[in-house]
This record gives C-alpha cells, structure tokens and sequence, in this order.
C-alpha cells in the first residue's frame, strides 16, 4: 500500500475474561507504530489477577490514553463488547480478544486499507498461530447455507469474505450506526460476528480479510475448542443463535428454503452427539432449538427491524456464501474434527 496513512483515531476494546496467563501477549499493543488510538480493556467479571497486570502497563505506558471497564460479573461476549462501545470515541472500533498479540504495524496497514476501500466496513486481521507464526491460524471467514463455516483463502490484500471472527475485527464505526449498533446482547456469546457482518452486508458494505494486517492468535485462550464442541452450555448456546441469526437475515425466499434444513441439522447434531454417548451436549442441542423456538415472538421482531435494512438482495449480500454441497462437506468435515479433539482429550 503506497497510500499516505493518516492517522484517525481508533478504540480498541480489548475484552478480557479470566486472562492473567494471558496478559504477557497485551503489552504488544503499547508499542504500535501507530499515533492516535485508545485501549479500553474491558474485565468481563474476572476472579484471577488479570485486571491488576493491565493496571501495570497502564503505569508503565502513562502516555497511552487508557480506559477500564469493570464489570462485577460474566455478563458474556456480546454485552461485555457493547459496554466497551459505549466508552469508544474512535473513529474506528477494534474488537480484541485477549489471547492476540499484535505486530507493530498491525493497526497501521488495516486502517489504511480502510481509507483505501471505502466499503470495507469491517475487516479481520491475517491471524497467525502465536506458537507457530509461519502457519495462518486456522480462522474461518465464510459460511454456507446450513450453517457452517469454512476457510477463507487469502489471495488479495483485501480478500473479501462473509464475515470477519471477533477475535480482531475493525469496525467502521460510522456503519454502527446504520445497522443498530453492535452485537445482540440476547447473544450471550458466539454467532455475534456473524450476526453483524450479515447486517452489515444486507447494507451493501463489504467485510474482508487484510493480508497485511498480521496478528497472532493463541486461540482457545478463555474457551478451549473442545469445550465450545461438545459442553451443553456452548452447545446450547451455539444451537439457539445459529439459528437466530439465520431467522434475522436471510431474505423470505431463502428463509423458507432453508431454515427448516438447518433446523434439521441442529436436531441431527443432537441425535449424533447421543449416539457417540454425549447425552448432556445432545440434550443441549434440543434445548436450543425449544429457546429459538421460545423466543420466537422477540426474534420475528428483530427480524422485521432486519429486514429493514436492507439494501440489496439475498443474492448480493450472500455472495459469499456457500451452496448445499459444501455444506455436507462442511458436517462431515464438522464431524471429524470432534472426534479427533474427542480422542485429545
């Protein structure tokens, strides 16, 4: 990129749960090569020593201009991020979780790719493993029409994908503003991103990869990957806001094409996960689709407000979203990673 930055300011909401093994990888984010731009760590209801190891980098780089925001208890992912909006003043929002580390010019490039492309409305950064940086982490950037997700190759310094993961997601926070804000609070956690990115894309606005923009993830940091699989609370969890958020977006044509199927999958889920002796997390499958169901009055309105803003069709802002073939590829593929994790464990 040959273009002259120029330095916006930009809030970066670092949200934290239980993070003090963590807290070594946030001192990265005090020495960018970058001159206007805020951290607003948000505690999200830690009981370890992770709040006091920010206290220190906060005497340590006085001239950063830093903010806290304590929250007295786990009020989840997408409450906690809001609460950091809500103190922001950038002109650009960075949601970052709190096992990254970044590389000095990590912000420098994004937000010169933004000024570059003035759809980008949200965009991710290249994700590495943090312990074994030559290998990009394992992030997946689109999905398809069931539901699951799939790796995005990385070809374009702006690779355009669906949606960015909230590990290190850039907001233009200008567009905030058109899509009703941030994340569904009713979330609790996971589905977020993709909640928002899909609202962002039924506005026209486009959601990229910046390849230039290296960052290293150590992934699983607050929530292992097993857990996330196959505990009932996530399961649940991941269960009802799937199918939210398919519910809240997809254009009436292909919300009656395909909502049943995903319905279906989530209750196939709950069956496989039975069979393989996983009683609670099937079980948790089943509640979830009795939650979404529960909550239908409540999500047939957002889905009205949704709706809304749309300014271009399902085929536009689905462009990026995969047919029914891959996602039977996707289930299989699903199916082999739990196991393998299953025998991990």
């Amino acid at each position: 990129m040959s273009q002259e930055i120029r330095y916006h300011k930009v809030s970066v909401i670092l949200l934290n749960y239980n993070g003090e093994k963590l807290a070594p990888l946030w001192e990265s984010l005090f020495n960018i090569d970058y001159d206007n731009y805020e951290i607003i760590f948000v505690d999200n209801g830690s009981i370890d020593g992770s709040l006091n190891h920010f206290r220190k980098l906060q005497a340590k780089y006085s001239h950063i201009d830093t903010k806290v925001v304590k929250i007295p208890k786990n009020v989840g992912y997408s409450k906690a991020n809001n609460y950091g909006k809500q103190r922001a003043t950038g002109k650009y929002i960075v949601l970052l979780s709190n096992d990254i580390e970044v590389t000095p010019d990590w912000m420098k490039n994004m937000i010169q790719a933004f000024e570059m492309h003035p759809k980008l409305a949200i965009a991710q950064s290249n994700l590495h493993y943090l312990y074994d940086r030559k290998m990009r982490d394992y992030q997946c950037n689109n999905i398809d029409v069931l539901g699951f997700c799939h790796v995005a190759p990385l070809e374009e310094e702006v690779e355009e994908v669906f949606y960015s993961e909230g590990a290190v997601m850039f907001i233009r926070r200008s567009v905030l503003n058109e899509v009703g804000g941030l994340f569904d609070k009713d979330n609790f956690m996971f589905e977020e991103d993709i909640d928002l990115c899909w609202r962002v894309r039924l506005r026209g606005y486009k959601v990229g990869v910046v390849k230039s923009s290296i960052a290293y993830h150590a992934r699983g940091g607050t929530v292992p990957g097993v857990v996330m699989k196959t505990d009932p609370f996530y399961v649940h969890l991941t269960t009802r806001n799937k199918i939210a958020t398919y519910f809240k977006n997809f254009g009436t044509k292909n919300l009656i094409k395909y909502l049943p199927l995903v319905i279906s999958v989530a209750f196939a889920k709950g069956l496989w996960l039975i069979a393989k002796g996983k009683l609670d997390g099937g079980l948790a499958t089943f509640r979830g689709v009795g939650a979404f169901l529960k909550r239908l009055r409540k999500n047939f309105s957002k889905r009205i407000f949704h709706q809304s803003l749309r300014k271009v069709p399902d085929s536009e802002a689905l462009n990026m979203v995969f047919p029914i073939g891959y996602a039977i590829l996707g289930g299989l593929q699903a199916m082999t990673k739990v196991r393998k994790e299953w025998v991990k464990k």
